[in-house]
């Protein structure tokens, strides 16, 4: 036993300096891939939709919308308005016909329900909209993203290409969600977002599809299985707005012309 003893014991040592190794090169290349600097191209890139984000200053857009998820369905109009400091969501039936409209803005909501012609405020309202809104998206958040077919997080990572396609990948600034976004290498435009929590679970991923340089459709998916395709009619980015149209109640149902 005196022998082996000692023998065992050097066997031991080289094996823990050989882990002591092996975990140095690894936590060496963890910190080469954190503190990873962007090349010229990939930084070009993340400015770019940067900028297409930052002059963005007001939405608009309608068209057709489904929502389908357990248990509940449906199938109308959508009409959607979008600034830094208001938001309004329109839903209307297949036909026409006002469901009702719902206004936020400091960070009061506000709905109108054409049906009973009551108002209902904050939690009543959300209650409502709930129906239509996706997993963990606020109303300004659910309309912004439809309206410009961007949602970007803050904090750039890296950028792969694939095929016709470049990969961005994005973070927000506390490190709670993680980001992937298509872009079609000729065009710039974005076809596909999937967002992640920290983990890596996929949370929700939207598909945009296009003609002539428009928005043609918009099909959103998220954890809890709800669906929702948006098909355009029309989409502008930064038209002018009457103040008026932020403002509840409406005497009569409420179009755009």
């Amino acid at each position: 036993m005196s022998i082996l003893y000692p023998k065992n014991l050097s066997l031991a040592s080289h094996a823990m300096s050989f882990k002591s190794f092996y975990s140095l090169i690894l936590i060496c290349l963890l910190a080469g891939c954190v503190s990873r600097q962007l090349s010229p191209f990939e930084q070009s890139l993340f400015t770019q939709l940067q900028q297409r984000v930052q002059v963005i200053k007001g939405i608009y857009f309608s068209g057709r919308l489904k929502v389908k998820r357990a248990g509940y369905g449906f199938a109308g109009r959508i009409e959607a308005f979008w600034t830094l400091k208001q938001v309004r969501l329109d839903i209307y039936t297949t036909l026409g016909w006002p469901l009702f409209p719902a206004i936020k803005k400091n960070n009061e909501l506000t709905l109108f329900n054409y049906g009973s012609g009551q108002t209902y405020r904050q939690n009543q309202a959300l209650k409502i909209l709930k129906s239509y809104l996706p997993f963990q998206l606020q109303l300004e958040d659910w309309v912004k993203l439809f309206g410009c077919q961007i949602w970007y997080l803050e904090k750039q990572k890296t950028i792969k290409q694939k095929g016709q396609f470049y990969v961005l990948f994005l973070t927000d600034k506390n490190g709670l969600w993680q980001e992937k976004i298509w872009l079609e290498r000729e065009t710039l435009r974005v076809t596909r977002i999937v967002l992640q929590n920290a983990e890596g679970d996929w949370l929700w991923e939207v598909n945009f599809t296009y003609k002539d340089n428009q928005p043609l459709s918009a099909c959103f998916k998220d954890m809890l299985s709800t669906h929702i395709q948006i098909d355009y009619d029309q989409v502008k980015l930064n038209p002018q707005f009457k103040t008026t149209w932020f403002t509840l109640p409406f005497p009569t149902p409420f179009h755009t012309e």
